[in-house]
């Protein structure tokens, strides 16, 4: 008999036996037919294989080209350093910028404030600018960052109190020293520039403390006092703490923990406020 492929010719049909025998090998998967190329058989056993290890070349830099990568790392490393270094004064110093040329100050980076007929409050450039210091009539400088240079030490007289704005910082340990030193300025008809990285924190912080200690003022009138005279202040808020801490050692009693101003509105004074109120009942 015979039967039509798919191809349309006639393929032959295997007798019985013949086709009896072709499925006994199909079913036991043995095949006359050629096995699809990458097709694997059950009764194929792997063949043994070894693991072999390639080394890879080394790669080798020219001369020049070493140098050139030597040079990036390191000026890599140094920008690092500085960004380390300057990380305060650099962002405090692009917000007063910022913040001058937005809501109209009159403070811009290279700036400095009075404060007092005595007292100037700025920043690194102004410590730096030899011909405004001269013109404002300063005589002291008063430098309280750890990270600013003593600029002209044979023009002026100064104290360098060398101090960071991070939260670690104890900073009201300085505070009287850093007030005599103002206080002197005062009585030898002179002026005084304090001064940190931006004059918005360690500074500022330094000022209100000598209107506490030798103007009697109360923390909260001398805070805003000297935020309307430089209105870029801004205090972290551990150095707001200290400063609250600092007018109950002078005065023994507080004028912020009754305040509602926004300004004496953070953490660490709300839970100093709430033992207190404990303490009382």
């Amino acid at each position: 008999m015979t039967g039509w492929s798919d191809g349309g010719k006639k393929k032959a049909k295997l007798p019985p036996k013949y086709a009896a025998s072709r499925s006994r090998k199909v079913a036991a998967g043995h095949t006359d037919e050629p096995q699809a190329l990458g097709a694997s058989s059950k009764s194929t056993k792997p063949s043994d294989t070894r693991r072999v290890q390639v080394k890879p070349k080394p790669l080798y830099r020219s001369s020049s080209e070493g140098s050139g990568h030597l040079r990036i790392k390191q000026k890599e490393k140094e920008a690092k350093e500085r960004a380390s270094d300057y990380s305060d004064g650099s962002f405090l110093d692009a917000m007063s910028s910022w913040l001058s040329r937005f809501l109209g100050f009159h403070t811009t980076p290279h700036s400095m404030d009075t404060i007092l007929p005595f007292v100037f409050l700025g920043n690194d450039h102004a410590a730096s600018d030899l011909t405004g210091l001269r013109k404002a009539g300063i005589t002291h400088v008063c430098n309280v960052a750890a990270q600013c240079d003593i600029h002209f030490p044979n023009d002026f007289h100064y104290l360098h109190l060398r101090l960071l704005d991070n939260p670690t910082q104890q900073l009201a340990k300085h505070l009287q020293a850093a007030s005599e030193f103002i206080h002197r300025a005062k009585h030898a008809d002179g002026r005084v520039l304090v001064h940190c990285v931006a004059g918005v924190s360690r500074s500022a912080c330094v000022v209100v403390a000598y209107l506490l200690e030798h103007c009697m003022m109360p923390l909260v009138q001398a805070y805003a006092y000297v935020k309307r005279k430089r209105p870029v202040m801004c205090p972290s808020t551990a150095f707001r703490m200290q400063l609250a801490l600092y007018e109950i050692a002078l005065f023994e009693s507080s004028s912020v923990l009754s305040s509602h101003d926004p300004d004496w509105d953070f953490y660490e004074l709300n839970m100093y406020r709430q033992a207190k109120l404990g303490r009382r009942r």
